[in-house]
C-alpha cells in the first residue's frame, strides 16, 4: 500500500526527507555514499556459517514507505526518484531502492533509457556495474530466439545434504522464484501392484543430489547467475534451461495399415510377442512416454493407456496436482500428434481388425501399457499449436520434472524421444534415481546429423537409440545422429502409427523418435518376462541379442526384439528344474501326469522323456505346448509302450532361443508300470 501521495518531485523530495528526520531514518542534503560506490543487489552477509538476507521484507514501515514512493516516483522521472534515495543515509535501504527502480524500468517491453540516465546522473552513488547487469539480462531475454536455451531460467544442483533454509538463502542471491524438481521425497501409492510397491520402496534409500529450476531475477543472466552460485559450497553445479525438441518429422508415405509395418519383421518382434505370450502373469508394465501429450481417447489405444497417471507436467489443479490429461479437453491433451505417434506405436491393439498393431502389444495383448506424460507447454514461433511441423517447446527442467514424475508413479521403462547438446549434469541426478529404482530410460540419438553427443541419450545409464534407413539394416537414416555413444539402431523411416483425432499417419513418419519407440517396446516385454532384472542386465542382453551391422556410422547392432526378449527370459528361466510327482497307468496305455512349474520362470515347452531302466537311456516320447502346461494335470496315451512292462518317466522345460533352443535340467524319474 503506498501511504505517500504524489505532490511533485521537489515538493515529494521534501516531503519525503521531513519523514525521515521523523521517523528516524537518516538523512543529509547529500549523500557520498563513499564506502559503497558500488551496491550489490542483496546484502549476503556470512555470520558464523549462517546466510542472513537483507531485503524488503526486513525493513520497517516507515523504510518500506520510502522505497515505495521511490518505485512510485520512477513511473514519472527517473531524476525524482533518484532525488528521494539521495536523502537517505542507510546504504542498505538506498540499495533496495535502486534494486525496486531497476527491476521496474528492465520488467517492461520497451525500457526507457532516458529516464535510467536521469535516475543514474542523480544518483550520488556509482551503479555501473549494476545497470551493465541489468542491461545485460534485459539484450539475454529480447534475443530469445537466438539462443537453444530458455532465457530467464537456470538449473542448479544442490548437494543432497542442503537444507531448505540454506537453499532458500543462496538462491535469493539471483532468484526468488524457485522449483525443486528433483528430490528424495515421495509417497508410494498403495494400489500400486506389490512388484512397483518393492521398487519404489527400496528407492526410498536413495539419497541423490537435488535438482532446482530458478527463474533468474531481472538483472541476471544463465551465465551470472552461475557463476554466483557456484561460489557456494552447497552447489554442485548450474546449468542452462536447455529448449529440446521432439524427434519425429512428417514424411510422404501412403499408407497406414499393418501391411506396411516391415519393421515387425526386421525387428523380430514375432518372437518376441511368442516369448511374452507363455506363462502371463498379469504384471503390468508400464511404459512411460514422457513427450507432448497423447490422444486419450484414441480408439486403438484403449486398454493400453495408464490413465490414472497420465498427466500434463506443466499444469496443476487447484490441490497442488498435475492435471490428469483424460480431465482436459482433447486438443489440450496433445501439443502435437507426436506423443500419439509414439504411444501407438509401443501399444496400439492388435489384431482387431483395424489401424496397426503396437510393437509391445503383439497379436496377444501382453501386459505392456504406456503412461503419456506431458511435458510440452505450446509451441515456438507462432505456429499452429496442431501442425505437425512445427516443434513444442520442452523446457530442460519439465523434461527432468517428467522423468521424475514416471519414476515415482511406478513406471518400468520410460521412452524420451526428446534430445538436446546440453549439459548433461542435470540429466544425471534423474537417470541415476532411476537406475537405483529399477527403471530403464531409452532416449533417442536425435536427427541433426552429427556426432556430438545428445541428451539425455548419451548418459551411460541410458540407451541410446540411433536410426536406420527402411528395411536395410546397414544404412543410417540420413538425419540420424550418430557415434561410438550410439548403444543400438533400430528403422527410423516409414514408421505407421496412430494419429490425434483417433486417426492415423496419412503416410509413414520419420525421426529417431520412432526407433526409440522400438526400443521402448522390446524393453518393456524383456521386463514383462523378468521382472527381476536389473537395468544393467537389461541393457546388455539388449545389446548382446542385436543383429551385428557394418556401419561407418555406428559401432553397435541393429534391434533383434525376438532375440532380447528371450535372453531376458531365459536369465530367470535356467534357474530351476520341473518337479515331476506323479504319474499313473489307467485304461490301456493311457497315462495321467502331474507335475509342477513352480522352479521354472515361464517356460514354452514341456517335454517328457522314457527309458526303459532308472540310468538307461532317455527318449523324447511327446512335447506338451501352450498354456496348458501350467495346469498340474495331464493325459497322454504311451502308443509305443509295452501293456504289462514297468518304464521310467522324467521331464524337462525348454524355450526357444534365438536359432536354437534352451533347456532346463531334467526332473526326477517316476517308474511306471504299463496296464
Amino acid at each position: 500500500m503506498r501511504l505517500i501521495s504524489k505532490i511533485g518531485n521537489k515538493k515529494n523530495a521534501i516531503a519525503i526527507a521531513a519523514m525521515l528526520m521523523l521517523s528516524g531514518i537518516g538523512i543529509s542534503d547529500s549523500v557520498s555514499h563513499a564506502d559503497n560506490k558500488d551496491i550489490t543487489k542483496k546484502d549476503i552477509i556470512s555470520n558464523n556459517g549462517k546466510i542472513e538476507e537483507y531485503s524488503i521484507d526486513t525493513l520497517s514501515n516507515e523504510e518500506k514507505m520510502v522505497i515505495d514512493e521511490a518505485v512510485q516516483q520512477a513511473e514519472v522521472s527517473g531524476s525524482s526518484a533518484g532525488e528521494i534515495l539521495n536523502c537517505v543515509e542507510d546504504d542498505k535501504i538506498v540499495s533496495l531502492g535502486v534494486e525496486e527502480i531497476l527491476d521496474q524500468y528492465y520488467s517492461e517491453e520497451n525500457v526507457d533509457q532516458k529516464k535510467i540516465s536521469d535516475f543514474k546522473n542523480t544518483l550520488n552513488i556509482d551503479i555501473n556495474k549494476q545497470l551493465e547487469a541489468y542491461e545485460n539480462a534485459w539484450n539475454e531475454r529480447n534475443n530469445s530466439d537466438e539462443v537453444d536455451y530458455i532465457v530467464g531460467e537456470e538449473l542448479f544442483i544442490f548437494d543432497k545434504d542442503t537444507t531448505k533454509e540454506e537453499m532458500n538463502s543462496v538462491l535469493n542471491t539471483v532468484s526468488e522464484d524457485y522449483e525443486i524438481i528433483v528430490d528424495n521425497n515421495f509417497e508410494i501409492d498403495e494400489t500400486l501392484s506389490e512388484q512397483k510397491k518393492k521398487r519404489l520402496k527400496a528407492l526410498k534409500n536413495y539419497e541423490g543430489n537435488l535438482v532446482v529450476k530458478a527463474k533468474l531475477d531481472l538483472d541476471q543472466t544463465v551465465s551470472s547467475a552461475a557463476k554466483e552460485l557456484n561460489n557456494y559450497a552447497c552447489v554442485i553445479g548450474a546449468e542452462k534451461n536447455y529448449k529440446c525438441y521432439v524427434e519425429g518429422l512428417t514424411s510422404e508415405l501412403n499408407d497406414t495399415y499393418i501391411g506396411k509395418q516391415y519393421y515387425l519383421d526386421t525387428c523380430n518382434f514375432q518372437d518376441a510377442w511368442d516369448s511374452a505370450k507363455v506363462g502371463l502373469d498379469n504384471q503390468e508394465i508400464w511404459i512411460a512416454v514422457v513427450d507432448s501429450g497423447c490422444n486419450m481417447s484414441h480408439s486403438d489405444l484403449q486398454g493400453g493407456l495408464v490413465k490414472k497417471y497420465a498427466v500434463d507436467i506443466t499444469k496443476k489443479d487447484t490441490n497442488g496436482k498435475y492435471v490428469r490429461l483424460d480431465n482436459l479437453p482433447e486438443k489440450q491433451q496433445y501439443d502435437t500428434t507426436h506423443g500419439t505417434q509414439v504411444a501407438g506405436l509401443i501399444i496400439a491393439k492388435g489384431n482387431n481388425k483395424k489401424g496397426i498393431v503396437g510393437a509391445a502389444r503383439g497379436w496377444y495383448n501382453t501386459s505392456c501399457q504406456v503412461m503419456p506424460i506431458k511435458v510440452s507447454s505450446g509451441l515456438e514461433s507462432n505456429g499452429d499449436i496442431y501442425n505437425d511441423d512445427v516443434s513444442p517447446v520442452i523446457s530442460y527442467s519439465d523434461l527432468i520434472k517428467g522423468i521424475d514424475y514416471a519414476i515415482k508413479s511406478g513406471a518400468e521403462v520410460i521412452n524420451v524421444s526428446i534430445s538436446d547438446s546440453g549439459n548433461a549434469d542435470a540429466y544425471a541426478e534423474v537417470v541415476k534415481k532411476a537406475e537405483n529404482a529399477g527403471v530403464v530410460v531409452v532416449a533417442c540419438a536425435g536427427n541433426a546429423n552429427v556426432s556430438s553427443k545428445q541428451y539425455p541419450a548419451a548418459n551411460k545409464y541410458v540407451v541410446a537409440v540411433g536410426g536406420t534407413q527402411g528395411k536395410t539394416i546397414n544404412k543410417k537414416y540420413k538425419k540420424s545422429n550418430y557415434g561410438s555413444w550410439v548403444n543400438i539402431v533400430a528403422p527410423a523411416t516409414g514408421i505407421v502409427s496412430t494419429e490425434s483425432g483417433n486417426s492415423y499417419t496419412k503416410g509413414g513418419v520419420e525421426g529417431t523418435s520412432y526407433s526409440t519407440a522400438l526400443v521402448s517396446a522390446t524393453v518393456g516385454m524383456m521386463r514383462h518376462v523378468n521382472a527381476n532384472l536389473t537395468p544393467k542386465e537389461i541393457r546388455s542382453c539388449l545389446y548382446s541379442s542385436a543383429t551385428s551391422i557394418t556401419s561407418d556410422y555406428f559401432q553397435c547392432g541393429f534391434l533383434n526384439a525376438g532375440f532380447a526378449v528371450q535372453k531376458a527370459k531365459y536369465m530367470g528361466f535356467r534357474s530351476g528344474a520341473p518337479m515331476l510327482y506323479e504319474i499313473n497307468a489307467v485304461d490301456g496305455k493311457k497315462i495321467q501326469i502331474q507335475w509342477t512349474l513352480k522352479n521354472v520362470f515361464q517356460p514354452e515347452r514341456v517335454q517328457l522323456y522314457r527309458s526303459e531302466s532308472l540310468n538307461g537311456t532317455y527318449t523324447k516320447i511327446v512335447t506338451f505346448k501352450g498354456d496348458n502346461i501350467y495346469s498340474n494335470f495331464h493325459e497322454y496315451v504311451d502308443s509305443t509302450a509295452t501293456v504289462g512292462k514297468e518304464y521310467y518317466y522324467k521331464i524337462r522345460c525348454v524355450m526357444k532361443y534365438g536359432d536354437g533352443y534352451k533347456y532346463t535340467p531334467y526332473s526326477g524319474a517316476i517308474k511306471v508300470k504299463i496296464k
